[in-house]
């Protein structure tokens, strides 16, 4: 190969990778995959296996000569990971036994989106909301996927999803700027179903707690599932207002 088709390799690896990890990605700055998580079904590791075969064919006739010494350790560390990520999609210790694969993934997948302003801030508030609502797919993988796994990588997983309700409850508000959505926490109880309890899928939590956390937090509640710090509740209120008198009336 030449050393344009040699990087056209790369970047077709560079897909697949951001691809299988889309909240490394995230973390790396290829924003283009911030509104998804990891995909650990049977056809998406599939997918996988089949790409990473494909590249690992191709690899050996990559022309090494053409490229500078940076591009060189760049295909070789390619190719290394590769290596690894069939090892770990072929096993039993990673998708498949560890929950805390998981749980990380999820706990990540929210923070990173926050951690530096790369974006306006609608921007990385509606990839968060993206991924709440892929949230419950990746957690309904991990029990299907782990049928068993070392104590100390379950109780790291718990230690995350305690993690992960503090990030939700506390961390958000707070990171987005003062305002919390309780539909992406709970099925709130006075909502159409009727229901009340935790949608996120660590532990069972009534709306009311969440309710309790997101006050002591210092916000106010300003209807439509919407709470706000004190200096943006009014225009909020207003807003709910509004969606209220444009709501057609029941008969």
């Amino acid at each position: 190969m030449t050393a344009s088709e040699s990087a056209r390799w790369l970047d077709r690896f560079f897909d697949h990778y951001h691809r299988c990890q889309p909240v490394n990605a995230t973390f790396i700055g290829e924003h283009r995959w911030d509104f998804s998580l990891p995909d650990y079904s049977e056809g998406s590791v599939d997918d996988a296996l089949a790409r990473i075969a494909s590249l690992l064919a191709e690899s050996p006739s990559l022309s090494l000569d053409a490229l500078s010494v940076d591009e060189r350790h760049d295909l070789r560390l390619a190719q290394g990971a590769l290596r690894i990520q069939e090892w770990e999609l072929t096993g039993r210790h990673f998708h498949r036994g560890n929950p805390s694969l998981y749980t990380g993934e999820a706990v990540f997948g929210l923070l990173s989106l926050f951690l530096t302003e790369y974006a306006p801030l609608a921007d990385r508030v509606a990839a968060l909301a993206d991924r709440l609502e892929t949230l419950p797919r990746l957690l309904d993988q991990a029990k299907e996927n782990v049928e068993a796994a070392p104590r100390s990588w379950t109780d790291r997983a718990i230690r995350e999803c305690e993690g992960g309700l503090a990030l939700l409850s506390d961390g958000l508000p707070r990171l987005v700027g003062g305002v919390a959505y309780l539909d992406f926490l709970t099925a709130d109880d006075d909502l159409e179903t009727g229901l009340e309890g935790d949608l996120v899928g660590f532990r069972k939590r009534a709306a009311a707690w969440y309710r309790r956390k997101l006050r002591l937090t210092g916000l106010v509640e300003c209807g439509l599932g919407i709470w706000a710090a004190k200096e943006l509740a009014p225009a909020l209120t207003a807003m709910e207002r509004a969606e209220l008198l444009g709501r057609p009336k029941r008969r």
